[in-house]
């Protein structure tokens, strides 16, 4: 059995791999690490490609001993010209997916930040980075000594609230979604690139955006990185 780990700044995505698919999917806080040995163990994992935007997550993950690991690194960078240096290896492998199997479309990962990036015709184009609701959240609590919020749920069926939890809520969650919607169409239109696809863990925020959600785009990305950088077999 093959694994893929895409690790995040918030959470780990295990995917299992196996005759060229993907058989089962985990989706692992970075503060329990320890979870992903015993997923390898269970599951019969000895090889793994591990894509990480988080030194602190990645360390926090005990490997099985002898596991063979190839990481993503330098290697893609200097393979895609189109890369730079700060560019995180999951976005990378998220707009490779586009390049290589549709060739035009905007991605956005919704995942501990909001990523917009654009294709057009096999190339890239650049992207918009700003943080998601989660962490918006996040930063109300650390920023206010009397409201402490939970994430979820964003808001409620009205547009305004009655409480100041509700309000702060439902003020983070409508201007996200209407600045991401504003802003998709703005791309859109701009560059005249109209297939939209989306992934990461805020998938509710996609339902406005008209988008196609894809659950495993950036392990499919990372398994397509893996494979024509690394020239890695899943036989």
């Amino acid at each position: 059995m093959f694994g893929i780990l895409d690790i995040g700044n918030s959470n780990i995505h295990f995917a299992i791999i196996s005759n060229n698919n993907i058989v089962d999917y985990f989706i692992v806080n970075c503060s329990e690490g320890g979870r992903i040995s015993e997923i390898m163990e269970e599951k019969g994992v000895t090889r793994m490609v591990i894509s990480y935007v988080s030194n602190k997550c990645f360390k926090n993950i005990p490997f099985v001993e002898k596991t063979e690991k190839i990481i993503l690194g330098n290697e893609v960078k200097k393979r895609f010209k189109w890369t730079y240096d700060s560019m995180g290896m999951d976005r990378i492998a998220n707009v490779y997916y586009i390049i290589k199997n549709r060739g035009s479309g905007i991605v956005i990962s919704l995942g501990t930040m909001f990523v917009i990036d654009v294709i057009k015709k096999g190339k890239f184009l650049g992207g918009l980075i700003f943080p998601g609701y989660s962490s918006q959240i996040e930063c109300v609590n650390a920023k206010s000594d009397f409201i402490k919020l939970t994430p979820y749920p964003a808001k409620g069926n009205d547009l305004l609230a009655v409480t100041t939890e509700g309000a702060v809520k439902s003020g983070v969650y409508n201007i996200l979604v209407n600045g991401i919607t504003e802003t998709i169409d703005t791309v859109a239109k701009r560059f005249n690139v109209h297939k939209i696809v989306a992934t990461g863990g805020e998938r509710q925020i996609s339902e406005y955006l008209n988008a196609e959600y894809d659950k495993y785009l950036t392990i499919k990305g990372i398994k397509l990185i893996a494979e024509d950088v690394y020239d890695c077999s899943w036989n």
